[in-house]
């Protein structure tokens, strides 16, 4: 180009960069998590709405993120009239990612139809890690022929083995195991290096140290593996769990509760050992409305069971009195303690009748008071000789979306407990609703002041009712959210429920891995820093702030 016809185009290119160089850049935030995807929160909206159907386009989207996340979304939905389409999706989708989820998908189902399917599809499966998520999916679903494949399978590849033990872990938790099995756990733990598969090995064992059949692969072997492999700080907060089961040593730690008053007299009534003339005392207490809810709470739990100790007519008249108080705890125990008694005794007088319990069922404030309606349901089925079901709740508290998008993937919050501090990453990309719900409470103080209600040496930490007792709740529950690979590791964050889609405003933490509650309790978090403090605690320690941390 001519050199005299280039000169206005430089010029005007000059002329463009001088009055733009001192004008400010626009800056464009990042999206803070994965929800800035409207098409992400259709998704989750549908799966916690449980409208499956409206997943199934999904399933055939050209984004790949968007097929993963509807076929995750049905591990939280758990309907089996939508087996085929993520069998199809798992036998077919070109991506690894979303051909995993549907097969996690699959496993979450824990419906033993189901099986044959997962087994299909482990078959026709490339990727090991798919393979292993398939395995551990069958275990979730096995029967007796899919435990006889899981056993005839010789691995040598630590992913491969990872997936079977898992299988066999999750089908002895259904109660689906064999001699074999144990045996082959066994087997895998002699091997020096500790390795995934051996975790899986381990808490087969450990939850089966009772079983009969279980017996000769358990006795002698856990109780030389445990003193042998103790010393092992990877290995030996795996091991304290059951180690009492084996050994007889307890490994409890040195009291569960502190100085708190409520809670030091409620320790007291738990460990006393009462004779007949106590139970003036513990009706006196369960009568006493102005005291606090711990106290009456652990005085009804002694008072069923002591009724050896109690004549009838007065056990009767106490337990008709806890139907009648209003006090959900009190109502729940007392339907329970009913029920447990009419196992044994089906001629067993008690005062109310069936229309009575009706009554006080509806007369409850749905859904605070959803786990008393369960419990009386529950003995209302068993007077009537009748299968219990559970009934369909109204959804009665949706995800706030603006609210979620607020939230940075990497949100920590800071516990400050009387015992020091415990800081938790939360997961808000893999469980929104609950995270959502879990700030909000924090933005609202809610939780200040709280206690620690409950402690489970070896296993965790339990806190924020509003009641102290653990009985209490709010007046809305939130959806299970199982659309995820979190595991219970140690440290995990979960909600305390009373079953599927019940999950309100109390939490809990893991002293240790806990592989039992994976897929059962929403995990919304991880102890990032603190674990000494989490040990530490003891029932009635104070949850003093929570705080976000900027």
């Amino acid at each position: 180009m001519n050199s005299r016809l280039m000169l206005p185009v430089i010029a005007a290119t000059l002329l463009l960069l001088a009055c733009t160089k001192n004008q400010p850049t626009e800056v464009v935030d990042a999206p803070v998590n994965a929800f800035a995807d409207p098409q992400i929160r259709k998704i989750y909206e549908y799966q916690d709405r449980i409208e499956g159907k409206q997943l199934i386009p999904y399933l055939k989207s050209k984004e790949p993120a968007h097929r993963e996340r509807a076929a995750l979304a049905y591990a939280s939905i758990r309907d089996t009239a939508f087996v085929p389409y993520l069998l199809q999706v798992a036998q077919t989708d070109e991506t690894t990612e979303v051909r995993r989820a549907a097969v996690f998908a699959l496993g979450q189902m824990r419906d033993s139809s189901v099986a044959a399917d997962i087994l299909a599809t482990f078959h026709h499966e490339l990727d090991y890690i798919g393979k292993s998520i398939a395995l551990e999916a069958l275990g979730k679903c096995a029967d007796d022929k899919a435990l006889e494949f899981l056993l005839s399978l010789e691995l040598t590849d630590s992913i491969l083995l990872v997936g079977k033990y898992a299988g066999i872990y999750r089908a002895s938790l259904n109660k689906v195991y064999d001699a074999r099995g144990f045996k082959q756990c066994r087997e895998v733990l002699v091997d020096e290096e500790w390795t995934g598969a051996d975790f899986y090995a381990i808490h087969t064992l450990f939850r089966n140290a009772k079983n009969p059949v279980a017996r000769d692969s358990v006795d002698d072997f856990l109780a030389t593996w445990v003193a042998i492999n103790s010393s092992d700080a990877e290995i030996a907060h795996v091991a304290d769990m059951w180690k009492d089961r084996i050994t007889g040593v307890s490994t409890s730690i040195e009291g569960t509760q502190n100085g708190s008053s409520q809670y030091a007299f409620a320790d007291m009534l738990r460990q006393k050992e009462f004779t007949p003339t106590d139970i003036d005392t513990l009706e006196l207490l369960i009568r006493n409305e102005s005291l606090a809810h711990i106290v009456r709470t652990t005085a009804t739990e002694v008072y069923i069971n002591q009724i050896s100790k109690i004549p009838a007519d007065r056990f009767i008249a106490t337990i008709t009195y806890c139907l009648h108080s209003g006090d959900m705890a009190l109502q729940s125990l007392s339907a329970n303690g009913i029920a447990s008694i009419l196992v044994q005794r089906p001629d067993f007088p008690y005062a109310d009748s069936l229309d009575v319990i009706r009554e006080i069922q509806g007369s409850l404030v749905m859904p605070e008071q959803m786990e008393t309606y369960l419990d009386l349901g529950r003995l209302i089925a068993q007077i009537e000789d009748v299968e219990f079901k559970k009934p369909e709740f109204e959804y009665n508290h949706p995800i706030d979306w603006a609210h979620v998008q607020s939230i940075p993937a990497d949100q920590q919050v800071r516990i400050q407990t009387s015992k020091g501090v415990i800081m938790i990453r939360l997961e808000v990309n893999d469980a929104p609703g609950s995270v959502s719900n879990f700030v909000k409470l924090i933005e609202q103080g809610f939780y200040n002041g709280k206690f620690f209600h409950r402690v489970v040496p070896n296993f965790v930490i339990q806190g924020g009712c509003p009641r102290g007792d653990g009985w209490g709740s709010l007046n809305w529950t939130q959806r299970s959210e199982f659309s995820n690979y979190l595991k219970y590791d140690r440290g995990a964050v979960g909600l305390a429920s009373a079953g599927n889609d019940t999950e309100g405003v109390q939490f809990f933490i893991t002293h240790i891995p806990t592989p039992h509650l994976d897929g059962r309790y929403s995990i919304f978090g991880y102890v990032v820093d603190g674990m000494d403090v989490v040990n530490d605690i003891r029932i009635g320690d104070t949850i003093e702030e929570i705080t976000l941390v900027k």
